[in-house]
């Protein structure tokens, strides 16, 4: 039952299913399927990934300190 756990249990889950060891001992999971556990991981990714954009975007152009005091170190 991956969905009673964080993400250690929706990734080993996920290794499972994928490594075949659910079909070998015809085991399934409860509670979530694989492709919603892929989905969701997958939306986290671009939620995170916009979020960092958008701060990356917000950050003002940066310089070297030695570029303020007008010399090079």
């Amino acid at each position: 039952m991956p969905t009673l756990g964080g993400n250690t249990e929706l990734n080993t889950a996920v290794e499972l299913a994928e490594s075949g060891v659910l079909k070998k001992y015809n085991l399934r999971l409860l509670g979530a399927n694989l492709q919603s556990i892929m989905r969701a991981e997958e939306r986290d990714r671009e939620i995170l990934k916009r979020s960092n954009n958008a701060a990356t975007d917000a950050l003002p152009a940066t310089r070297s300190p030695s570029v303020w005091l007008g010399r090079a170190f």
